[in-house]
């Protein structure tokens, strides 16, 4: 029965070292000896080694993790342990396959945080990162932009021409942009970034950026020219998310207002009006 099980099963001692095992769990941890702790992943070896204790030590009768495995072409497992007792082992674990659950849980995942057209991440996303960079009063800068002329690529060469554009300028804002940025699509033809500089650097960033989506969607629609404006605000301790996106929101009309196709960085939140703008 143990041997021709198909759920892969063990018995191990307290410290994770095996004592027996089948078929089954060789084929889906990677090994059939050793340490039971050295067939999963680095990070996850504390959890299993305090569920073992735990079985062990009487503080708990069963536990049930899943662990993603070292071998076995990194299949994730859900482990199970119950208590035994004697020459056998202290632990009986059982191994179930869940792997091609967790790649449906992740692909889900992923579609529910990033835009389907452009594959940035989404308002929601963008959202959810911003009020964790807040709550942990971290430095950084918002970049939010609207693409100048882009409602004429609609109307004039139609929605399919203008989805074109805006796959071309998410392109251009992960190239201009350092890896670490937080890179979104609000909804319609607006972007946010979120980055790890200061406001200085920001419009550096920024001002290089607008260059980059003016080149971008000049190669596939020559008339009507589309640029895009800029708001930035940096973040500072004490403010909260509404305030922020309120603040660059502000900066970026005011660069359309100043002229389109520039950088316009907001005062510190709370205060009214904008710094100097400067176009790309």
């Amino acid at each position: 029965m143990f041997d021709e099980s198909p759920i892969g099963m063990c018995s191990v001692v307290a410290d994770g070292t095996i004592l027996r095992s089948n078929a089954a769990f060789a084929k889906l941890a990677g090994a059939a000896d050793g340490s039971v702790l050295d067939l999963v992943e680095p990070d996850a070896r504390p959890r299993l080694a305090r569920a073992l204790r735990s079985i062990v030590e009487g503080a708990e009768r069963s536990f049930t993790l899943e662990l993603r495995m070292t071998g076995a072409a990194g299949r994730w497992c859900e482990v199970s342990g119950v208590i035994m007792r004697g020459a056998s082992g202290d632990v009986m674990l059982h191994l179930l396959d869940v792997t091609a659950r967790r790649r449906r849980e992740e692909d889900l995942r992923e579609q529910a945080e990033r835009d389907p057209l452009t594959g940035l991440q989404n308002r929601t996303t963008f959202h959810r990162v911003l009020g964790e960079r807040l709550a942990a009063e971290a430095a950084g800068t918002v970049l939010m932009l609207d693409l100048d002329g882009f409602k004429a690529v609609n109307d004039t060469c139609g929605h399919q021409r203008g989805d074109a554009v805006l796959v071309a300028v998410a392109a251009a804002l992960r190239d201009a942009m350092p890896v670490t940025a937080v890179i979104a699509r609000l909804g319609g033809d607006e972007f946010a970034v979120l980055l790890e500089v200061d406001a200085r650097m920001g419009m550096a960033l920024g001002t290089r950026l607008i260059g980059r989506i003016t080149m971008a969607a000049a190669t596939l629609v020559k008339a009507p020219r589309v640029t895009a404006s800029i708001g930035i605000a940096e973040l500072r301790r004490g403010n909260d998310m509404e305030a922020v996106l309120a603040a660059v929101d502000r900066a970026m009309y005011a660069a359309k207002r100043a002229g389109k196709a520039r950088c316009q960085i907001a005062l510190p939140v709370g205060s009214e009006g904008e710094r100097q703008s400067y176009s790309a």
